[in-house]
């Protein structure tokens, strides 16, 4: 937890500057890109096309 560095008296820019440089950060914007796009159904299209059903 983060939050504890506001305990020992840092301010909240401080915390979210370190947070910003973590891999950790970067890891949970890109894990909440890709359930976003699991869960609106922004992958390829699978439906088939006109000429295809032919």
């Amino acid at each position: 937890m983060y939050l504890n560095y506001r305990t020992l008296g840092y301010s909240w820019l401080v915390v979210f500057k370190f947070m910003a440089q973590t891999s950790a950060f970067y890891m949970a914007i890109g894990s909440a890109v890709v359930l976003c796009a699991v869960v609106l159904d922004l992958g390829y299209d699978k439906t088939i096309n006109e000429k295809d059903k032919m």
